[in-house]
């Protein structure tokens, strides 16, 4: 039996998500973090369980360049846009979700007109900078000392994506989410590759669901 996930867009950060990201993201977050309430959270679900999430956050400051103290210079502005905050449950590993979460986050920032996004990740965690390198952010190899929101202090590199010209990569990337998952006994009910495609060539991916009760 297919199990199925379900993707949403979210204008407010659902509560059972932010309990998911304090489990993946430990520190001393109180109640939000301050670049929630400006951001558009996108959200995997399993029925009503948290599976992944991240956030999407437009206009000044980047979020990236706050948590570095500017030491990042990544762009910032009306069609600027910072990717963060995304996280896969314990519980769903090893189903390349992260990659689908980063991946439905970069289509929606395109759909709504965003020119470039910055990410960044934790020197260390080399799988991710790979990653996030296949959809198509480019980084110039420097190392930058953070403080995030979380408290913690961390060393990040940081990359740029061009929206325009990374769009051939967002295809191929839809399509190994897709197949590791089906491998996996799992699908994406409203995700299907036409879908990306489209997304790809107009602005037309406004198509999740919006109910983002948990």
């Amino acid at each position: 039996m297919i199990r199925q996930f379900s993707i949403y867009y979210c204008d407010d950060i659902p509560a059972d998500v932010f309990d998911m990201r304090e489990i993946c993201f430990p520190g001393p977050f109180k109640h939000s973090d301050p670049n929630d309430s400006r951001s558009k959270h996108i959200v995997i679900k399993e029925a009503t369980k948290i599976v992944a999430a991240g956030r999407v956050t437009t206009g000044k400051p980047g979020i990236i360049n706050q948590w570095t103290n500017y030491a990042s210079a990544l762009p910032e502005g009306e069609h600027i846009a910072d990717l963060s905050r995304c996280f896969v449950n314990p519980e769903y590993r090893k189903l390349e979700l992260l990659r689908k979460v980063c991946l439905e986050c970069v289509l929606y920032a395109n759909s709504v007109g965003i020119k470039q996004m910055a990410a960044s990740f934790i020197t260390h965690r080399k799988y991710i900078g790979s990653m996030l390198n296949d959809l198509g952010f480019i980084s110039n190899g420097a190392v930058v000392r953070s403080l995030e929101s979380n408290g913690l202090e961390n060393k990040l590199n940081v990359g740029v994506c061009d929206m325009e010209v990374s769009g051939n990569l967002w295809v191929n990337q839809s399509i190994i989410c897709v197949q590791h998952l089906r491998n996996n006994g799992f699908e994406i009910v409203n995700a299907n590759i036409e879908s990306i495609t489209d997304a790809v060539n107009s602005t037309k991916y406004l198509d999740r669901e919006t109910n983002c009760k948990s």
